[in-house]
């Protein structure tokens, strides 16, 4: 970025129990002048494990729970809705944020425009706003319902 001098990568796959979690970084612009700062990145790893709460309207409050959480700048959650009339898949991302005195990933189920009643979204999180992560068992599922008007 020339505006601020910074790099931007996607790293590639490590495996961190063969190889150490910080393997060591140096960047060519031209693929044969390297250098020799020798810094460590820190693949992070993470595992989701559950949810609060399970179903609501958009705009709750939601609490992602699991193993390796932490603050990051580029955490966010991702919605998916398949629409069971058409089989369209929508997508919505939202900020993540980490709550340290709880421990878990924060953030507030979007609104999904046009669909009405109560539906279902996949739940999958990325701490670095790209490769996103659910449960291996098709992810988390929060149902999303109306609110309930007021009784006169």
């Amino acid at each position: 970025n020339p505006e601020d001098g910074s790099i931007e990568f996607v790293s590639p796959p490590w495996d961190v129990e063969s190889h150490g979690d910080a393997p060591i970084v140096e960047v060519s612009l031209n693929g044969y002048n390297w250098t020799n700062w020798c810094t460590h990145y820190e693949y992070r790893t993470f595992s989701l494990a559950s949810f609060e709460p399970e179903k609501g309207p958009a705009g709750v409050t939601l609490k992602l729970r699991g193993d390796g959480l932490r603050a990051c700048a580029g955490t966010s959650v991702r919605f998916t809705v398949t629409r069971a009339d058409s089989g369209e898949v929508l997508t919505n991302v939202v900020a993540g944020l980490f709550d340290e005195a709880e421990g878990c990933v924060t953030c507030e189920a979007p609104v999904f425009e046009g669909l009405t009643g109560s539906f279902t979204a996949k739940i999958e999180l990325a701490l670095n706003g790209q490769q996103y992560m659910g449960l291996p068992e098709g992810g988390l599922e929060f149902k999303y319902e109306q609110p309930k008007g007021k009784k006169k």
